[in-house]
């Protein structure tokens, strides 16, 4: 008995330490992110601080906000693009806002990073190798050439979308894309223009789709 009461203790122990998880201290695997487990107020209790918005300050800082529906929404304000919070295999991303109930129980993620096209093309891979081929895909104009892209995996408890004015299928560099745009006006100059990825919890969706919020990324998601 003795040992199994050890045995459970352990258990117990190990689970706190997995869901005792800060915002900068820990990097999150967004391929491992649990909903259930999840606790969107305690993973950024820190990053509301004041002293975080001091530009001597490496932090950073969050601001937080209610809907009217009762969420709260965690929008980074300053951050840097050296920083990593979370990933998706070997892809890192510098920020990591998120929109959960009152009593912290995650609706939607989205990150960011910055990527060459190769990259981007690399974690669309990654994402394609965990929930197989993307369930849809859509784009929508940035410039005559230039397109914004959208794929979407619809599986199991989520719904993940990837954003990029690259198109992730593909694997060719920033210089053979622009090669293809005849007007030089309308070629790309960022090499690593942003990448956005949401993971909303698909039991919400409905009411995620309902909110009204143009702040961040979040009208992108519609």
């Amino acid at each position: 008995m003795k040992y199994l009461a050890v045995y459970f203790y352990m258990i117990f122990f190990c689970s706190c330490l997995t869901n005792n998880q800060e915002y900068q201290k820990n990097i999150i695997d967004l391929k491992k992110l649990d909903f259930n487990t999840f606790n969107t107020e305690d993973f950024y209790r820190n990053a509301n601080k004041d002293e975080n918005l001091k530009i001597s300050n490496n932090n950073q800082y969050v601001e937080i906000s209610d809907f009217d529906n009762g969420w709260v929404e965690f929008q980074i304000k300053k951050s840097s693009n050296n920083n990593i919070v979370a990933k998706f295999d070997s892809i890192n991303f510098s920020t990591l806002n998120a929109i959960a109930s009152k009593d912290g129980k995650l609706k939607i993620i989205n990150a960011e990073t910055y990527l060459k096209p190769e990259r981007l093309n690399k974690l669309y891979l990654n994402i394609k190798g965990v929930y197989g081929k993307e369930t849809k895909t859509d784009s929508s104009d940035y410039n005559k050439y230039v397109h914004i892209y959208t794929y979407t995996w619809d599986v199991k408890d989520r719904i993940i979308k990837l954003i990029s004015i690259f198109d992730p299928r593909s694997s060719e560099n920033l210089e053979k894309i622009n090669a293809k745009i005849p007007d030089q006006d309308s070629k790309i100059v960022n090499e690593r223009p942003k990448t956005i990825l949401f993971v909303c919890n698909k039991e919400s969706l409905k009411d995620v789709l309902k909110l009204n919020n143009t702040d961040n990324n979040w009208a992108k998601f519609k």
